[in-house]
């Protein structure tokens, strides 16, 4: 039986892509927090993110993304490979900003 950080390892395939949005970041730290529905229900709170992968794609509280899991050598785990997705808002086009939808994360989990 699995038990603490590391059961999150056998539950995540390797490939995974997550969606979600940044909540917050804290430069002084060094990291921040993606927050999103599946996120929530299989890592039963949001995922940390390094200020590295921040910087790399460009990111700003609030801005979707998309991203893979990796887990450090403690079973924690972390956003990798991080895209950020363009935002839609209401500026001129009537169009609200958009969230992920749980269709756009199939997963089996």
């Amino acid at each position: 039986m699995m038990c603490g950080k590391r059961k999150f390892e056998s539950m995540v395939a390797p490939d995974t892509i997550f969606h979600g949005r940044i909540r917050t970041i804290a430069p002084d730290k060094g990291y921040g927090f993606i927050e999103g529905t599946r996120i929530r229900r299989i890592f039963k709170g949001n995922m940390y993110i390094h200020s590295s992968q921040i910087r790399a794609a460009g990111l700003q509280v609030g801005d979707p993304l998309t991203f893979k899991v990796d887990f450090d050598k403690n079973g924690r785990h972390r956003a990798k490979d991080v895209v950020r997705l363009e935002r839609t808002s209401k500026k001129g086009n009537g169009k609200q900003e958009q969230e992920p939808s749980e269709s756009e994360e199939d997963s089996p989990y």
